[in-house]
């Protein structure tokens, strides 16, 4: 088990022995020390597949670490740009922690459940989605501007 802060908003989706995360973690550090940037998600298999050779480390392709990666982030163990494509376990500017991201993104009316699936949070916006159905098949514009406003949230 492992201890979160009150305030995280999400878990890891996969279940990843503590040798792994660790490994991955000094592999993004080593890479960052050596790219004097934060690295990207191949520049953190090629340091994992440097650092333990053969089959010491169960991450084999570029698949697999984009898995490893979204666990840590989820877990908000490591720091990521905007756009999700580098990566650091120190703090840059710009860089943020999954749960900074989303209360960036959905402030407080949207939340992950158990599960990690988004979910409207107490007080946050709902939709009646047979209402939205008939709008999208109907031909009535007049439906459309009803509810245009309470559609985009931003």
């Amino acid at each position: 088990m492992c201890s979160r802060k009150p305030d995280q908003v999400a878990k890891a989706g996969l279940w990843l022995p503590w040798w792994v995360t660790n490994n991955a973690m000094e592999a993004i550090r080593s890479a960052e020390e050596k790219l004097k940037t934060p690295p990207t998600i191949c520049e953190v298999l090629a340091e994992i597949k440097h650092l333990y050779p053969g089959r010491s480390m169960p991450i084999n392709h570029g698949y697999e670490t984009i898995a490893l990666v979204a666990s840590l982030i989820r877990e908000d163990w490591i720091y990521v740009d905007d756009v999700v494509v580098h990566m650091s376990l120190t703090k840059h500017e710009g860089y943020l922690t999954f749960s900074e991201m989303f209360r960036k993104r959905f402030g407080d009316e949207y939340a992950c459940d158990r599960q990690g699936a988004i979910v409207t949070a107490p007080g946050g916006k709902t939709h009646n989605m047979k209402q939205i159905l008939d709008m999208l098949k109907s031909k009535d514009a007049s439906l459309y501007e009803a509810q245009k406003d309470s559609l985009y949230d931003g």
